[in-house]
């Protein structure tokens, strides 16, 4: 809702002493308040609709529509119109949808799903007029200041109802709550962030930059120790090359960590930090300009912090033109990791965490899962490892805690799981805490 079609609430009354009072005073002395509120917030934060909390029947089923029906179970939201709407699983009218008329079982397709509420106008119970509200009876009211007897009084709830796509503006004030897809043979939520006041740890814009956070803090602990080193030698270039990326990375992660893990904050809050650190990491790459982002969409939120995230990680994964690295995955002390085609093109090189794990590099057997067998009936160690120097082994890892070997000669076939492990009986060597394989220039992983 803009500024320009923000409903103005109506004047204040004139009081004098003896006047009669009849139900419209109280309505209009209400209205004006509840509006004037509205409007003052609408003007003052434009960000001041959205969702507090939403629980669909889908949640509970993984995303999926069982029949193509959804229901709202728990749900809280401020409208555009600064009207507060609270909705329960008991709550009457219920607010369910099925989906199927209005989306038909067509892979691919879509459909937005908004919370609708007829606009006020004057005399909303007039013949003709669908209603802003229905009537609630609340049964039993206590006096709050004495002990008198409780009292029946009539509240006027807000009549919600869902709306396949945007309602009818001239009628309605809708909020997008949710994206329904027709998707695998089945009707499932789509992946989309309705318009929120609030950034919940464990929702999908927090967990975005919670990830992220992590990921940055990550690549920078990684430069502390080459940033350390001494500067005496060759090491010079790489040192200060550490330095400049350390510096950059953690100018704006400490503020940006303060916003994910503090209190929850509205999501335009973290856009904004989320671009700060975007700005501060770009510094990382000389002559690096960060790019105009996305203006900040609060109906349609995701995509915009998917851009600048995914710009960060772009310019993590550039840092000192280190090599991508891919970790094995380990399970009962041996370490594997499936091998492309493509990686094979050239020698294969890993690097093993801590560096000091040189004597289990000299004794285990390395080599694909089908040649294991033969490597430890023969009692040979399969693929040959040469460890690189020290000056090209920093080049390429760009961790002085990292030992990097290349292999040749590593029977091993695209598809095929390598495997590094000590296979033989009674051996006691402790295994490494990590190893990593070096993606060779260019190759991407499937």
């Amino acid at each position: 809702m803009t500024l320009s079609d923000r409903p103005l609430p109506p004047l204040p009354l004139k009081w004098w002493e003896g006047m009669l009072l009849a139900p419209q005073h109280m309505q209009q002395l209400a209205l004006r308040q509840e509006m004037l509120l509205g409007y003052q917030a609408g003007v003052l934060a434009p960000c001041a609709s959205g969702v507090v909390r939403l629980q669909s029947t889908a949640d509970a089923a993984s995303g999926v529509l069982a029949d193509g029906r959804i229901g709202i179970l728990s749900l809280e939201a401020l409208l555009p119109d600064g009207t507060l709407v609270s909705h329960d699983a008991g709550s009457a009218p219920s607010l369910s949808f099925s989906v199927g008329p209005a989306l038909p079982p067509t892979e691919g397709g879509s459909l937005r799903l908004y919370l609708a509420l007829p606009r006020r106008s004057a005399g909303d119970a007039a013949p003709g007029v669908t209603a802003r509200f229905v009537p609630l009876v609340d049964r039993s009211v206590p006096d709050e200041n004495t002990d008198a007897d409780s009292i029946e009084l009539t509240r006027l709830a807000p009549a919600l109802s869902l709306s396949a796509g945007a309602p009818a503006d001239d009628r309605f004030i809708g909020l997008p709550l949710l994206t329904v897809e027709f998707a695998s043979g089945a009707y499932r939520l789509a992946d989309y962030v309705p318009p929120s006041l609030l950034a919940v740890p464990g929702e999908t814009l927090h967990s975005l930059c919670a990830g992220l956070a992590d990921d940055v803090r990550q690549a920078a602990a990684g430069l502390t120790a080459l940033a350390g080193l001494s500067t005496t030698d060759w090491r010079a270039g790489l040192v200060q090359q550490a330095t400049t990326e350390l510096r950059a990375l953690a100018t704006g992660l400490p503020g940006f960590e303060a916003l994910v893990y503090g209190p929850a904050v509205h999501p335009h809050r973290l856009y904004l930090g989320l671009c700060a650190l975007a700005g501060s990491v770009s510094a990382a790459r000389a002559g690096l300009l960060p790019p105009r982002f996305p203006a900040y969409d609060h109906l349609d939120a995701l995509p915009c912090f998917r851009a600048v995230s995914g710009y960060v990680r772009g310019v993590l994964d550039g840092l000192g033109g280190a090599s991508q690295m891919l970790p094995f995955e380990r399970q009962d002390g041996v370490f594997r990791l499936k091998i492309e085609a493509a990686w094979l093109s050239s020698a294969l090189t890993i690097g093993v965490l801590p560096g000091s794990a040189h004597h289990y590099m000299e004794t285990c057997l390395i080599g694909g899962a089908a040649a294991m067998p033969g490597l430890r009936r023969r009692r040979v160690l399969g693929a040959a490892r040469h460890r690189l120097p020290e000056q090209e082994a920093l080049a390429l890892a760009r961790r002085p805690d990292m030992a990097v070997y290349r292999l040749s000669d590593c029977p091993v076939s695209a598809g095929e799981m390598l495997e590094i492990g000590l296979f033989q009986a009674g051996e006691t060597l402790e295994p490494p805490d990590a190893i990593v394989f070096f993606l060779p220039q260019g190759a991407g992983t499937g």
